[in-house]
């Protein structure tokens, strides 16, 4: 009995008070790891709530998709029919750059805000600077933890109408 309140409260303080990421049981164990990382060296809410769905039915063209549900809460999704690793390594990054940035009050779905101006979705989607700052994202996340260049001449001929987004600004320094 002595031993048990200790634990007791030491589960309720480690569980009341930490980031969630909700996936589905056969989420890839890398995806899921690499998700929870980036949460944890980024992210300080400690409320902070991701969904992940590794496995949507996206529109053709569509590759990832990120939604914010409340300010501390997303979700993301990647589409069903990405097969190549390290392309669907990238969408991955690359919508976590989305959920980053909602994070940390940079994009914002309700309204539809980006650094405090209305977004325009009338800009070309390799102009739009969200969608920039998520490939800048998705690069630096690479570089951090896979410790390497992400293989960008592959992305480039496998995600062609995105062409653009991966290859028309300049890569970020990493610290």
């Amino acid at each position: 009995m002595k031993l048990f309140l200790p634990l007791l409260f030491l589960f309720f303080s480690l569980t009341l008070y930490s980031q969630k990421l909700i996936t589905p049981p056969n989420a890839n164990k890398k995806e899921v790891k690499i998700i929870k990382e980036i949460l944890k060296d980024y992210v300080n809410d400690e409320e902070a709530i991701v969904i992940y769905n590794p496995s949507a039915p996206l529109f053709i063209g569509f590759y990832g998709v990120t939604y914010q549900y409340k300010k501390n809460m997303c979700l993301f999704s990647l589409t069903s029919m990405l097969d190549d690793r390290n392309i669907r390594m990238w969408v991955l990054l690359h919508e976590m750059g989305h959920v980053l940035d909602i994070f940390f009050g940079d994009l914002s779905e309700y309204p539809p805000m980006w650094k405090g101006k209305r977004m325009d979705f009338d800009l070309d989607w390799s102009d739009r600077p969200w969608e920039q700052n998520a490939d800048e994202w998705a690069r630096r996340l690479w570089k951090n933890y896979f410790k390497t260049d992400p293989p960008m001449l592959q992305l480039y001929n496998e995600l062609g109408h995105h062409k653009g987004c991966l290859l028309n600004h300049s890569p970020v320094e990493t610290e």
